[in-house]
């Protein structure tokens, strides 16, 4: 009765599983013919929603539909899309949406012929088939398949493309960095795991652009069939597009007929980063890929102590060595294994010389240019930040207490929060749900305050507020 009488333009609620739900009011017509006053009406809805679709004029998108409400009421029927804003859409760009939405050719006829046919102006499958086959005949959508997987023929042409498309639209950005040389292509490498079919794609981002880790705005260069990201399976994957991509870093890019330099990045986890690096991960002596920290000390590691002094413990942090790794170090380890790993060495080098690396790098990146992925700094510290509330619980009041506040942060997650962990992610978040938690950690906070003592929840509420802070510049990088 309430929504009768108010008639809201939108309403909020949850359902019974913690998920929001938004409805809005939609318009069904049941006749063609209607009065002036219901005629008005439609024309102010239609006039709205094709003025945010079409995002032209509203007075030329207003003379647009009344011409076709006219000319619908002396046909009887009801015009649905002004057959001037369909025209103006060139043959790519409809091929390009039903590519991007997996739309079939069958079923774009059906949606044609529902429009009107050839009088909606759409272009019939037949047009789009042969526009589809002169797309994948440009030297930036060539691709060559093998037994690894698929990749493009010209990493370079695509490159070029798309550096070429952004001066068009005028959205190319140019961002200097501190040390390097003036006027830099910024290119971000890396791979990505996962999909309905679970493969790696090897992805490349123009970082010269608004938002840069937009999927639509990234170059899919290579699909390869491995579900794990070691090193055998790495290196067979680097065999095909690693050379493609020396060469960009190499001899740079054209645009606009000048040839640029270009400077690539290496975008990953920690899991991905160091397995292309050639370094032995997380369980070695020397585990941080940017400085030369050692791990905790143990029984196994006395023969390392007179160089804690130097390089510190990676558990100091701050108060660390701070002693970097360089690019001339990472060469010459390229070098030294060059010919086989350090196990098949006879005369294997000590670790302090080696620093952990233990295979030949696949593609030799300065450490400055290895960053971690946003999205993998948010799926990792949001799911740490709720297992350090129930670590503050364990240590005052014990595990039983514990026990009782995870089950309460659960339901706050699920009511307050609305988020669920996915079982695709191993019982975890996915990264839409640490989003969500990480803008609702106050309703975190709240349960954590009835189990700890005042000043253990408010450094606790402290961290949530520097995480924060600190998500929307993650979510923009």
């Amino acid at each position: 009765m309430h929504l009768a009488a108010e008639k809201p333009k939108a309403w909020r609620a949850r359902s019974g599983n913690g998920r929001d739900l938004l409805f809005t009011r939609a318009t069904v017509p049941l006749k063609a013919v209607v009065g002036p006053r219901q005629a008005r009406r439609r024309s102010l809805e239609g006039s709205s929603a094709i003025s945010r679709v079409c995002r032209d004029d509203v007075a030329s998108m207003e003379a647009i539909l009344k011409g076709a409400c006219r000319r619908a009421n002396d046909a009887g029927t009801m015009a649905v899309v002004p057959s001037a804003a369909v025209s103006a859409l060139p043959v790519r760009l409809q091929t390009q949406f039903v590519v991007a939405n997996n739309i079939s050719y069958e079923t774009w006829q059906r949606i044609r012929r529902l429009m009107g046919g050839a009088s909606s102006r759409l272009a019939s499958a037949a047009v789009m088939r042969a526009d589809g086959r002169e797309a994948s005949a440009e030297s930036r959508n060539l691709v060559r398949a093998t037994a690894v997987g698929a990749t493009l023929v010209s990493v370079r042409a695509a490159v070029e493309a798309l550096v070429a498309d952004l001066i068009a639209r005028n959205q190319f950005i140019e961002r200097p960095v501190a040390g390097r040389p003036d006027g830099e292509i910024l290119l971000a490498f890396g791979l990505d795991k996962g999909g309905r079919q679970s493969s790696c794609k090897a992805v490349l981002a123009c970082i010269n652009q608004p938002q840069p880790c937009s999927r639509d705005k990234t170059i899919l260069f290579g699909v390869f069939r491995f579900e794990k990201d070691d090193y055998s399976s790495l290196a067979a994957m680097a065999e095909l597009y690693s050379p493609d991509l020396e060469d960009l870093r190499t001899n740079g890019v054209s645009v606009a007929g000048v040839t640029r330099p270009v400077h690539m990045t290496m975008m990953g986890d920690y899991s991905f980063t160091t397995s292309f690096d050639g370094h032995a991960g997380a369980t070695c002596r020397f585990p941080c890929g940017y400085c030369c920290c050692l791990a905790r000390p143990s029984a196994a590691s006395k023969a390392l102590l007179p160089i804690y002094a130097d390089y510190g413990i990676i558990q100091d942090g701050s108060r660390a060595g701070r002693v970097p790794r360089t690019l001339l170090h990472k060469s010459a380890m390229s070098d030294l294994y060059a010919n086989g790993p350090l196990a098949a060495m006879e005369d294997p080098p000590a670790v302090s010389i080696t620093l952990s690396y233990e295979r030949r790098p696949l593609m030799v990146f300065a450490p400055e240019d290895i960053v971690p992925m946003p999205l993998h700094i948010t799926l990792g510290v949001s799911p740490w930040l709720l297992s350090l509330g129930a670590e503050a619980v364990a240590f005052d009041s014990g595990a039983s207490r514990a026990e009782e506040y995870a089950t309460a942060l659960s339901r706050a997650l699920r009511i307050d929060v609305g988020v669920s962990p996915a079982p695709y992610w191993g019982g975890t978040f996915a990264g839409r749900a640490c989003y969500k938690i990480g803008r609702r950690l106050a309703a975190v906070c709240a349960v954590l305050d009835e189990f700890v003592p005042p000043s253990r929840a408010a450094a606790y509420r402290r961290s949530c507020e520097l995480w924060a802070d600190l998500l929307p510049v993650l979510n923009r990088a």
